[in-house]
């Protein structure tokens, strides 16, 4: 399973695989990239053919867990200052982007980015290399009323991706791609947090924790999680797209 690398002092990008994997300079097309736990993928173009407005390109940021609830505040789609096309035209992009949520689809977030003018007859394609930024500082990470069949699930950049109960002990699996220190896991039981009597977890190679809790509490078929971290970091992606301009 690839791992997404840190931000600490210096920031370190990682690249993703394109949906397509094409040379740039052809300007084949490029409307998609996806990672564990985002895609982004390219939504409409405005070529601004009426007098007086400018062009501006949507894009769309959509949570592989469509149970979760993304906070467009945590997530960032930079833009370059200019784009370009294959003619040589370039234009500059105008203000900052947009960004909305329609409220029946809390894991997706738009965004659309205004160009400073309109764009030309002959731009059939634009080249636009973005950087998709989850600082996600959430130091808490809440499961609330889950069972042992509601994963794999994604909360905060955190994936249980398996659970097993036997008795009062929680043989888990999951992955902390906004951390790699130590996690600890409580239950809550009527808003007070039972910790564990016995923990036996490791990170495996491919950055995954694994392991086992065992509580002194037996609780019910459906329970909720904590899990904590020590730190959190940010995350960037490079996505180099290339999109129709109509």
């Amino acid at each position: 399973m690839k791992r997404f690398l840190a931000v600490f002092l210096l920031p370190v990008v990682l690249f993703l695989e394109a949906c397509s994997s094409t040379d740039t300079s052809s300007m084949e097309e490029k409307t998609s990239f996806s990672n564990e736990l985002y895609t982004v993928t390219f939504e409409h173009t405005d070529r601004a053919e009426k007098s007086g407005s400018n062009a501006s390109i949507s894009f769309s940021i959509a949570a592989k867990d469509e149970t979760r609830h993304i906070d467009a505040s945590d997530i960032t789609l930079r833009f370059p200052e200019r784009l370009s096309d294959t003619h040589g035209n370039s234009y500059q992009t105008s203000g900052k982007p947009e960004y909305s949520q329609k409220q029946e689809q809390n894991h997706i977030v738009t965004v659309k980015q205004s160009l400073s003018s309109p764009l030309h007859e002959v731009t059939s394609h634009l080249t636009v290399p973005l950087l998709l930024i989850v600082d996600n500082s959430t130091k808490n990470v809440n499961f609330p009323k889950v069972n042992a069949d509601s994963f794999p699930l994604t909360r905060e950049e955190l994936t249980i991706i398996k659970m097993e109960r036997d008795g009062k002990t929680f043989h888990i699996q999951a992955e902390d791609h906004a951390s790699e220190g130590k996690l600890d896991w409580s239950m809550n039981v009527q808003g007070e947090k039972i910790y564990p009597a016995f923990t036996n977890t490791e990170i495996n190679d491919n950055g995954t924790y694994e392991g086992s809790l065992e509580f002194a509490y037996q609780p019910g078929e459906q329970f909720s999680l904590t899990v904590e971290r020590t730190n959190t970091k940010t995350l960037e992606w490079e996505m180099p797209f290339v999109i129709p301009a109509s």
